[in-house]
């Protein structure tokens, strides 16, 4: 019973720990002052668009973790970050991120996501508790990949307060390698219970 629960286990974890294909999608790699804002020449894993992307410590206008503000202090639209993402023709992909647009402050931003030259989101939203620490707003999108690489970018849309955090996009398990794995695992169960 022991080595069949460990079986089941160790194939269930397997199962589980997809693998996020993001670069840096925390942007934990490079560390910011706590409470701080950093205007940013470079970030590791990303590539910047346009010249006003900062980084954000943890705490800054509640941010529970480490986050990217899209729009930097120019605040005008149009800048962002992007990141060429390694695919598999074929496959579907889920992709997830938080985004902050300043609710808790009165401020207004937003945020698009494109993922291979298609939007996916437009003008996205955090939520407006009026409470920073909770008006971070989860996404998610699945897509399917057209190449060996896909393109993902986060762009400012409005100017003013446009984070985006917690970037993570894994490939969805196919039924057949799901099934692969649950016959094996019925088959143990099977037989350990008929005895």
């Amino acid at each position: 019973m022991k080595k069949s629960l460990i079986l089941i286990a160790c194939a269930v974890s397997g199962v589980a720990s997809a693998q996020n294909i993001v670069t840096n999608g925390d942007f934990s790699h490079d560390a910011y002052t706590v409470g701080g804002y950093n205007e940013l020449s470079s970030l590791y894993g990303w590539n910047l668009v346009g010249n006003d992307v900062a980084g954000i410590g943890k705490s800054y206008l509640g941010a529970p973790n480490q986050e990217i503000d899209l729009s930097g202090s120019y605040d005008g639209g149009g800048t962002g970050i992007s990141q060429t993402l390694n695919t598999q023709v074929g496959k579907t992909y889920n992709l997830s991120f938080d985004v902050y647009t300043g609710g808790g402050y009165g401020y207004a931003g937003g945020v698009d996501v494109l993922v291979g030259g298609s939007q996916l989101g437009t003008n996205l939203q955090g939520l407006f508790n009026a409470n920073p620490s909770t008006d971070r707003k989860a996404y998610s999108y699945s897509f399917t990949a057209s190449s060996a690489t896909t393109d993902l970018k986060f762009m400012d849309n409005n100017g003013f307060v446009s984070h985006v955090g917690n970037v993570n996009c894994q490939a969805v398990p196919e039924p057949a390698s799901m099934l692969g794995l649950g016959l094996p695992l019925a088959g143990l169960l099977r037989r350990r219970f008929k005895k």
